[in-house]
């Protein structure tokens, strides 16, 4: 999250501060989680007021990956983990704003301002784990262990976070790598700019690198705000803003370094102290501590997950000491900062604070955990807030384009995350009384909700965590089958589609109010448009589908028009009898009609009142749904296969696909229709709903039959 300003400060100075470098032939450690955003920030041309156009962006990060592989450059992904108390305030800070700008979003806003859905980073973990990157998710926040594999490795830090300015790592800020790959000296490189810690301290006369933590807390970072230290501000002089120093935080920043270059670690921490209130001395000393601690103490623990041997681990840790690579905070400063805090009285003003920022992390909890959990969360098959329920019990949720109007999305998990937590909170043997969620609440307010405890749903005693795994997978599986309603008509499905078919059964069985089955029907034929993909490979744009298949197209509508056959199928076979009986030509048929949906009606530009969120609300339910199907399927160690989000859900297409059939007088009718010039697709689709059909048994799929009923003349590719 960083430091204010200080991106801003570089970048007004960048041909002071950040170099030309070509990368290559190296390893490049990547902060996971800043790069997954701005993959989707920079280059996905996802529109985000549909809900996420996940297949957009796992191409996106595809390439991203296959790019690094041709210049030789080897990536390592570190992933944060849990919320830790000090970042609670900031990260619910930023929740609210998040609701705020989610509350009024459209089409409109888009290119303005990006909102990320709710299931980026399964789809960014999802591809990592395709590719075979490695990859780690730490337990917790994850800059100390990205700089400390920076500095063993001696390679750079890819991140868009300025706290890796402070660091002292070699630093790629990410918007300032090329798109595109360059070919130089025979060899393929990615041009960037690199930032080198020796430059702002040659800059600085007299700065030192022990120093740069104390330029992190007095300028304000996610655990410190700047106003705390107005006495000390006072008592240095602040530039006058200018030509570089636009805002009182650039010249802050200015006055900060240049404060720093004249004084000692312990002088200033000194100087620092003296002009803080009694009444905080003792808080700020220790988040002195905490910050110096994590800037300056790197362990070589993470290699391990990472999958280096321990030769490897003993080679770099040799190379590093012959490098004098100190990373070890000086022993004089420890014993000064303890005689300092002996000095202080220990005052707590902040109780409801403490409620939820106790000074450490429960060392106990994490002791507990079973090795197979801890494994499993290092590999990224959890999610970051499971470890934030065993932590502290309280699940943030994320926000989402949805009908501010109407009840949060999340509640139609309730049924699920009551399980979840019931399961990981046995381990704690705390009950689900004291655990809660944070969405939004009356007036879009944040709110605390409980989970209340679950009761006589299993037949069969629950596990606590230590236990879940030892139980046979058929009882886990059948955890999930009772969590979500579902029986054994699932088995008819791939082994793929499970869960996704699970989840719309359990969402159509919670939903408070379906007024149409449009959303339905669109879910189940968005399926189709990744089966297109597997068989003639990866289009979203006409002009590239043309480009590779327009004469063949030509040849093959000709072909339909002039022969007219009667279109026979059989329903008397399975859906994986039916996909493998799928035919290229039909699949270059039937392309042009899902690429033309997934693109946005230009009218949602020019006439922002026609975007309608309330069809976005309902895929928005079904979002959070999925995604704690998922999750809850991760938990209990995939007795589903897990289902890739990016070749199942494309907000753009849902939503058109929604509009489109909702307008049509039968939608089984019109989706034979469409499909009547690839038999083999209405084949396929025609024995999905028999199977669906016989699965969800209620009141879905009701026809809507209009007076004076007549045949539709349609264009199958609007």
């Amino acid at each position: 999250m960083g430091i204010p300003g200080l991106t801003t400060y570089i970048a007004n100075r960048s041909e002071q501060y950040l170099e030309p470098y070509d990368l290559h032939d190296t390893y490049l450690v990547i902060d996971g989680n800043s790069i997954g955003c701005q993959l989707y920030n920079w280059y996905t041309k996802s529109n985000c007021a549909f809900g996420g156009d996940y297949d957009k962006y796992a191409q996106c990060v595809r390439t991203f990956f296959k790019d690094l592989w041709k210049c030789n450059v080897k990536p390592l992904v570190i992933l944060d983990g849990g919320i830790e108390d000090k970042k609670l305030r900031t990260v619910m800070s930023r929740l609210h704003d998040k609701v705020q700008a989610a509350a009024s979003y459209t089409p409109l806003r888009q290119s303005k301002q990006k909102f990320f859905p709710i299931l980026l980073s399964n789809v960014f973990i999802n591809i990592v784990k395709e590719m075979g990157v490695k990859h780690v998710r730490c337990l917790f926040e994850a800059d100390n262990a990205i700089a400390a594999i920076a500095k063993f490795l001696n390679c750079p830090v890819l991140s868009y976070d300025s706290d890796f300015y402070i660091y002292g790592v070699l630093y790629i800020p990410f918007n300032t790598m090329d798109v595109h790959i360059t070919r130089k000296s025979r060899e393929n490189v990615k041009c960037c700019k690199i930032y080198r810690v020796q430059t702002l301290l040659s800059t600085f006369s007299g700065l030192d690198e022990s120093v740069l933590p104390l330029a992190a807390i007095l300028l304000g970072n996610d655990y410190i705000q700047h106003n705390i230290f107005k006495n000390f501000y006072q008592h240095i002089k602040l530039p006058k803003a200018g030509y570089l120093n636009h805002t009182q935080q650039q010249c802050r920043i200015e006055a900060t370094l240049s404060w720093l270059s004249k004084h000692t670690l312990i002088n200033a921490i000194c100087i620092i102290m003296s002009k803080i209130p009694q009444n905080d001395k003792k808080k700020i000393l220790k988040q002195i501590k905490i910050i110096i601690h994590e800037y300056t103490n790197l362990s070589t623990t993470i290699l391990v997950p990472l999958g280096f041997s321990k030769k490897e681990i003993a080679q770099i840790i040799s190379q590093n000491k012959q490098n004098n690579c100190n990373l070890q905070t000086n022993t004089n400063y420890v014993k000064f900062v303890e005689e300092l805090t002996k000095t202080f009285e220990v005052v707590s003003q902040d109780k409801d604070l403490d409620k939820y920022e106790s000074e450490t992390v429960s060392k106990s909890i994490i002791d507990s955990l079973p090795a197979w959990f801890i494994n499993d969360f290092y590999e990224g098959l959890f999610p970051c807030y499971f470890m934030d329920i065993l932590m502290r019990g309280l699940y943030i949720c994320h926000a989402q384009i949805e009908n501010y109007s109407l009840p949060p999305s999340i509640f139609i998990s309730n049924k699920i995350l009551k399980v979840i937590f019931m399961l990981l909170r046995l381990e704690c043997e705390q009950k689900c009384e004291n655990a809660e969620y944070v969405t939004r609440g009356e007036n879009n307010r944040l709110t605390r909700y409980t989970v209340e405890n679950i009761d006589n749903i299993f037949p069969f005693n629950i596990p606590s965590l230590q236990d879940l795994r030892e139980i046979p997978l058929t009882m886990r599986q059948e955890i999930f089958n009772i969590t979500l309603g579902v029986q054994h008509h699932i088995d008819k499905f791939p082994t793929n589609w499970k869960l996704y078919i699970a989840t719309i059964k359990y969402w159509i069985d919670h939903l408070p109010d379906l007024r149409s089955d449009s959303h339905i029907y669109a879910l189940l034929f968005a399926l189709l448009y990744h089966v297109i993909d597997m068989k003639i490979g990866y289009y979203r744009s006409m002009k590239k589908f043309q480009t590779r298949y327009k004469k063949k197209l030509e040849v093959l509508q000709s072909k339909t028009k002039t022969e007219q056959k009667h279109i026979s199928y059989s329903t008397n076979m399975s859906i994986m009898q039916a996909l493998s009986a799928i035919e290229i030509d039909d699949c270059l048929l039937l392309a042009p009609f899902f690429i033309n949906n997934s693109e946005i009606d230009q009218k949602l530009y020019t006439n922002p009142k026609k975007f309608n969120v309330s069809v976005v609300h309902i895929f928005a339910q079904f979002q959070t749904c999925i995604k704690h199907s998922l999750d809850l399927n991760a938990l209990l160690g995939y007795p589903y296969k897990a289902i890739l989000i990016s070749d199942v859900f494309n907000g753009t297409l849902l939503y058109n696909l929604y509009n489109n059939f909702k307008k049509r007088n039968n939608i089984e009718d019109y989706i034979n229709l469409v499909l009547q010039c690839s038999p083999t697709f209405l084949q396929l689709f025609n024995i999905i709903l028999i199977k669906v059909k016989l699965m969800f048994k209620i009141n879905a799929f009701k026809k809507k039959n209009r007076t004076n009923y007549a045949p539709e003349n349609i264009d199958v590719n609007e």
